[in-house]
């Protein structure tokens, strides 16, 4: 699995109640199931909505109605990592207060600036890496600080900043106009970067690529069109599927042949496609070319045909439960093989 950070805000009030339920969740018997990489949203909101009735008050504990969602990521973390998770106390938060951050660079040179903040970034001891996870994050956050400040001056509204609001968590993210969404469909050719679902009969959603939950922006580069299947199999993983070459640096260990909701869709080249670019992390597949009549050149052997950059034996490794899914599960048992191409690769 790829590795991200997310965040729960715990709170005074709170913090007995999160620290019993941690100790409680340290303790159970059912982290093995909790610790796959996919899990159908029902079952998680079945198993969390009974615990909250249990050791929360859902009319002062569920502040920003994100309980449920917060209770699942510690979960997720502790079955995945058989460990409890990092606790930061916000004593230090005036180290974290972006206004104070950009008050002292807002009027450096952009190259000055820059090397002020990545030195900033990578200091040691602090939490901005913990935060952001990247640079290009967290420049990004100083510069809309920056934006901020710079219209509130020109509005005349009173910047008074002695309060030490700690604003890390707190990005603003406005929905998209309708025009907005239509400009990323056109953009994106009106059809699903990740599985090409197109036409009558399929709902296309817009995608955040950075969750909201990790900090990422509600705009036209975030954002990304992808069917309503494809859309809940990413939930809040960071996959950018305008990308054609994955951004993992090793291969993933599972091959996940059973997302959800994938019984909605009988097409196979479709299914094939949605399960290969999740492996990769990016709209790895150029093709699938199979066929069902006994006289095609791809009826006993199927191939999938990758982007340049994706390395084909990252696949191939998986290729026995690929071959024994389509067989089974799709229902066609006449297929012996499974070729997997990229240009320069065999």
């Amino acid at each position: 699995m790829e590795e991200f950070t997310e965040f729960v805000m715990v709170y005074e009030h709170t913090k007995d109640k999160f620290d019993n339920f941690i100790n409680f969740i340290l303790s159970a018997n059912f982290l093995d199931e909790w610790s796959k990489e996919y899990l159908d949203d029902k079952w998680m909101q079945y198993q969390v909505q009974q615990w909250i009735n249990e050791r929360f008050e859902r009319k002062t504990d569920n502040i920003g109605e994100k309980l449920d969602l917060d209770l699942i990521k510690i979960i997720r973390h502790i079955a995945q990592n058989q460990s409890a998770p990092s606790y930061h106390p916000f004593e230090e938060r005036e180290i974290y207060d972006l206004d104070k951050l950009a008050y002292k660079v807002i009027d450096l040179a952009p190259r000055v600036q820059r090397e002020y903040l990545s030195k900033e970034f990578s200091k040691t001891g602090t939490l901005w890496k913990t935060f952001y996870k990247q640079f290009i994050r967290f420049h990004t956050a100083v510069n809309a600080t920056i934006t901020s400040i710079l219209d509130r001056e020109i509005s005349g509204e009173n910047l008074n900043t002695t309060s030490g609001t700690f604003k890390t968590f707190t990005i603003p993210n406005p929905i998209l106009t309708t025009l907005e969404k239509s400009q990323i469909k056109k953009r994106d050719g009106y059809a699903c970067l990740c599985c090409g679902a197109s036409g009558k009969g399929v709902r296309l959603e817009i995608d955040h690529v950075v969750s909201v939950f990790m900090g990422g922006e509600t705009s036209l580069e975030n954002s990304q069109t992808l069917c309503s299947i494809c859309n809940k199999n990413k939930s809040i993983n960071e996959i950018n599927f305008r990308f054609n070459e994955t951004q993992l640096s090793r291969p993933k260990t599972v091959l996940n042949l059973s997302l959800p909701h994938a019984q909605a869709d009988r097409d196979v080249a479709r299914v094939i496609t949605r399960i290969v670019n999740f492996f990769y992390h990016c709209k790895s597949v150029c093709q699938v070319n199979w066929h069902e009549r006994r006289n095609g050149q791809y009826y006993s052997t199927w191939e999938i045909s990758l982007y340049g950059g994706n390395n084909p034996q990252w696949l191939l490794q998986h290729k026995a439960e690929l071959l024994n899914f389509i067989q089974k599960h799709l229902g066609y048992t006449h297929v012996q093989d499974i070729r997997v191409v990229a240009p320069g690769k065999n």
